[in-house]
């Protein structure tokens, strides 16, 4: 049996008060199942918004082109089995979106241009499988993934900033500091390849 759902723009932060009334956006959509996971992001000023929705055979996503009330600009995409969102980000007014897979072999990339309606996507070969995921975060333009090979001694981070790429920046602490680290009798921070510039 479908389900409708009504999606309300203050659980986004886009309600505008009008006199004692509040105006809000409201879209029915009819899916199947009980599985659902929001995200929603913003460019690194604050005036744009997008709320992605991922049921279990489909994503959508509402682009808000500003801070007022406005009727948002919708774009839609098929779910593969196992999909997950693992960030995203506006940039340019262009939506970046990513969704991660079981196998954690790869990423799903996805481009939506609000402007133009046009979507890209691309898979985007990942694998983390030998690495322990610490965090990821979305920040000014960019979703990075902080990972420790504990075989290797090596921290990782990984800066996705566009839809078909990564930079992989890897941190080897000198042996000093791993045994100061492990011992507790210091704070220091020594890595080596410090060219890591979070923009």
């Amino acid at each position: 049996m479908y389900r409708l759902l009504s999606l309300f723009a203050f659980l986004f932060g886009f309600a505008m008060n009008t006199s004692a009334q509040i105006k809000v956006f409201d879209y029915k959509v009819g899916w199947k199942g009980k599985w659902l996971e929001m995200s929603t992001m913003s460019n690194a000023e604050r005036t744009e918004s997008c709320t992605i929705l991922i049921g279990q055979d489909s994503i959508l996503a509402w682009y808000f082109p500003g801070a007022q009330m406005a009727k948002p600009i919708t774009a839609g995409w098929s779910k593969v089995k196992g999909e997950t969102m693992a960030g995203g980000f506006i940039r340019n007014g262009e939506v970046y979106f990513f969704l991660e897979n079981e196998e954690q072999t790869s990423l799903r990339a996805m481009r939506f241009n609000p402007t133009t309606k046009l979507t890209d996507e691309h898979n985007i070969s990942f694998d983390w499988k030998k690495e322990k995921l610490i965090d990821k975060i979305s920040n000014n333009n960019r979703l990075l993934y902080f990972t420790f090979n504990r075989k290797q001694s090596v921290f990782k981070v990984y800066d996705f900033n566009s839809d078909s790429s990564y930079n992989e920046i890897v941190f080897k602490p000198t042996s000093d500091v791993w045994e100061s680290m492990k011992f507790g009798r210091t704070n220091e921070t020594k890595f080596v390849n410090t060219d890591f510039d979070p923009g």
